[in-house]
């Protein structure tokens, strides 16, 4: 290139730049919208990994593996991992999000300029292109990743000598990320990657294929360490979203069509005309076209075949077809280019800030203020508000999302809209969002969720807190519990001592079997003391019959950040352990410090229950706390009912979207063991706990000890081969698989596990004896 060609692409491409980030500046200024479900989904993730990198351990591997978790499904991290720098340099929101595409956009921008001259920059401003940047989604960094990596690739098999080790590093590089964006998004490069093996074995290129090793090796130390820690997790969550895509499949229009009717939205009339026309009369030929053609057909396949279509799939296809129709303009002469691109940018500013994808200019979505209103009122406690309306504009994931920015002190979470669950669901949070007209998307679920809305606003128990006029003219409703189950109140006094003081626990004189009794607890402590360590609580009958209520003073929930107060008092008004027996119950109580060590309470005397064998009238049901909830699961996940668990955990989970309950139960749980080793119920409990956690290594030391004490149970031994299998074990994976086999050979996941063991240990054999 000479210096003149040189520095007018420079030009060019400072041109484009400006008019990239004026426009892409000036929608996100005038926009006053909020995030809809999915955008909302993944700036709550980003505000996670933000949070993580506040202080990066280098140096430690528990950090690592932490960090890669906070992404186990197939929405991997690297679009959160570049939000990270935006949200340090321009702190954390929705329209900051929103700068990241625009960043992602500079070396996309200098690719299509080397690859298609200096008008290269008139596909970052197709309709389809300037429409996603100007949202927070996985799609637009998939397809600049996507879209290098098919440049990078036909740069490598025409690259000769050294410079094809280059080619080859770049294209292993984009490799990684593409998994690392979103494993599913390596489809869109299969065809392409299986036309350069065919080329390299046909032509017995053996330094390419070298050179190919090289570029899967460097793919794999980019994206290994997340596809290590969270392989398992991956899978289960493709296979969700493969089932949700068939449920909301669209119909009416053959997969095979769909994008077809979209190309004039995805390039803009223009360009798609006047390329189209461009190319016919050039009548093209050569081997070029069976490489462009393997990468667009072979996309717009995968497409096509998706258990479910929508537009922004299509993605990482759009800017290889508009660059290849902009080369059918370039034929056609310069003052066709000019002509189109006027034409083709007059029609974008008409769409981008008039038409349908002009920013909101209402404003006055009152999210800020539902959050603000719920801190001002619990202003020492974290909180779940219960959210119904499922609209773009309100629904669980960016009441999330703006509850979140406050220090994660708030979450917004959907409930569980089966009608039969309705009754529970208004009994378990203290606050609830509710709106009037519009509902949003419920299809196939609007029996629950009528159900529900009607549970929640005629409950006694509650009280609408305050109301917001939306700018669709319908309300927005903050509902309260007249009683929360969590009152935390600062004291002016200091403690009286370094531990906690149990100061009453309120109890009825009696209470019949068989049903959850209520309880109020009432704590006082120094912060750091109460958000620390676990209530170890025994209610204990005669002939060793009882319960117990281990939990972290405050449920987990205390949010004390102030550290100018000396105490405070928390009350906790909860259901606990349903009895079996009659008698009298006393209650002892201990505290299991952060060091291990268990110092005993005073109780109060008037903390005992006589539980009768007759009827009683207790009012309405208490819940029971989630530690308890959640040691009712152990005879379950014994009995190899893995749906129900988790079914049951995810319904937790909801109720506290932050898991503090994790810790301190596994504490709790490892302390009880120790006491009781021969108790398979603690034994299943804190087995569950530990994987939910991913603790591999405790898991499988707990389940030495559930094999040996319940080693005719098939399941136990099937669920170490899972845990073997997870540390990528396959040959201890195999020998828990037989013993699980042997006791029996009809568990249904025997044969899946079985193959996994074999793809690990590259059992060739093994894998077609399967088959």
């Amino acid at each position: 290139m000479s210096w003149g060609r040189g520095l007018a692409n420079g030009k060019q491409a400072l041109g484009w730049l400006g008019l990239l980030l004026v426009l892409d500046l000036l929608w996100i200024g005038l926009d006053q919208s909020v995030p809809a479900w999915d955008q909302a989904d993944h700036l709550g993730r980003a505000l996670h990994y933000a949070q993580a990198w506040r202080d990066p351990q280098w140096g430690s591997g528990e950090w690592w593996q932490a960090m890669w978790r906070l992404s186990p499904s197939y929405r991997a991290p690297l679009l959160y991992l570049l939000t990270v720098p935006v949200f340090a340099v321009f702190g954390p929101g929705w329209h900051q999000g929103m700068l990241v595409n625009t960043v992602v956009s500079l070396p996309l921008l200098g690719m299509l300029l080397r690859w298609l001259g200096g008008w290269g920059g008139w596909v970052l401003f197709v309709p389809f292109l300037l429409t996603m940047r100007t949202t927070y989604m996985l799609d637009y960094v998939l397809m600049v990743v996507v879209t290098g990596t098919w440049l990078g690739l036909g740069g490598w098999r025409q690259a000769q000598g050294l410079r094809g080790w280059g080619w080859a590093a770049l294209v292993g590089v984009g490799l990684g990320l593409t998994v690392l964006t979103r494993p599913t998004g390596i489809l869109f490069l299969l065809l392409p990657l299986l036309l350069c093996l065919g080329e390299m074995l046909w032509r017995r290129s053996w330094n390419k294929l070298g050179q190919a090793l090289l570029a899967a090796g460097i793919g794999l130390l980019i994206c290994g360490f997340w596809l290590q820690n969270n392989w398992l997790t991956i899978l289960t969550s493709i296979d969700k979203a493969r089932e949700w895509g068939e449920r909301y499949q669209q119909t009416g229009i053959p997969a095979w069509w769909f994008y077809l009717g979209w190309l004039p939205h995805f390039v803009g009339w223009p360009l798609l005309l006047l390329g189209t026309m461009g190319w016919l009369l050039a009548r093209p030929r050569g081997g070029d076209w069976v490489w462009v053609g393997t990468f667009l057909l072979g996309g717009y396949g995968i497409c096509a075949v998706a258990p479910s279509y929508d537009p922004r799939f299509f993605l990482p296809v759009v800017p290889v077809l508009a660059g290849v129709l902009l080369l059918g303009v370039l034929r056609l002469g310069q003052r066709w280019c000019s002509i189109g691109w006027g034409l083709s940018l007059g029609m974008v500013l008409i769409q981008q800030f008039f038409g349908p994808g002009a920013p909101d200019y209402r404003g006055g979505w009152p999210h800020p203020q539902v959050i603000q209103t719920v801190i001002d009122h619990n202003p020492w406690q974290r909180t779940t508000i219960g959210v119904l309306p499922l609209t773009a504009e309100v629904n669980p994931f960016n009441v999330n999302f703006y509850g979140n920015l406050h220090q994660f002190q708030v979450h917004g979470r959907q409930l569980s809209l089966d009608p039969d669950l309705a009754l529970p669901e208004s009994q378990a949070l203290d606050w609830y969002l509710t709106k009037t007209g519009s509902q949003g998307i419920l299809t196939g679920i609007e029996e629950g969720h009528i159900t529900l809305w009607q549970t929640i606003v005629r409950n006694p128990a509650l009280e609408r807190h305050r109301t917001w006029t939306l700018p669709d003219h319908s309300t927005l409703e903050l509902w309260h519990r007249r009683d929360p189950r969590l009152t935390v109140t600062p004291l002016t006094t200091p403690p009286p001592g370094p531990i906690p003081t149990l100061v009453s626990v309120q109890v009825p004189h009696q209470a019949p079997l068989g049903q959850a009794i209520p309880v109020t607890y009432v704590w006082q402590g120094s912060p750091q003391v109460l958000g620390q360590g676990v209530v170890l609580l025994t209610w204990q009958g005669q002939g060793g019959q009882g319960w117990i209520q281990d939990h972290a003073i405050g449920f987990g929930n205390l949010f004390l950040a102030n550290p100018e107060i000396p105490a405070v008092e928390v009350q906790e008004r909860i259901g606990m352990g349903i009895p079996s027996q009659p008698g009298l119950y006393h209650l002892s109580a201990a505290y299991l410090d952060s060091l291990g060590q268990v110092i005993p309470l005073s109780v109060p005397a008037s903390a005992q229950i006589t539980i009768t064998a007759e009827e009683a009238e207790l009012g309405d049901a208490e819940v029971l706390d989630t530690a308890s909830l959640f040691r009712q699961l152990a005879q379950p996940l014994r009995q190899g009912k893995l749906e129900q668990v988790f079914r049951e955990v995810a319904r937790i989970n909801q109720h506290d979207p932050s898991q503090s309950y994790y810790q301190p139960l596994e504490a709790s749980l490892r302390y009880r063991l120790q006491r009781d080793p021969q108790n398979l119920e603690l034994a299943y409990s804190l087995l569950l706990v530990q994987v939910l956690q991913q603790k591999a290594q405790a898991a499988l030391a707990t389940l030495a000890i559930i094999t040996t004490l319940d080693q005719e149970n098939p399941y136990a031994w099937l669920y170490q081969a899972v845990v073997h299998l997870y540390r990528w074990q396959g040959s201890l994976a195999r020998q828990a698989l037989e013993r699980a086999a042997a006791l029996d050979p009809g568990i249904p996941e025997l044969e899946s596990l079985k193959v996994v063991a074999a793809i690990q240990q590259l059992d060739l054999l093994g894998l077609l004896r399967k088959s």
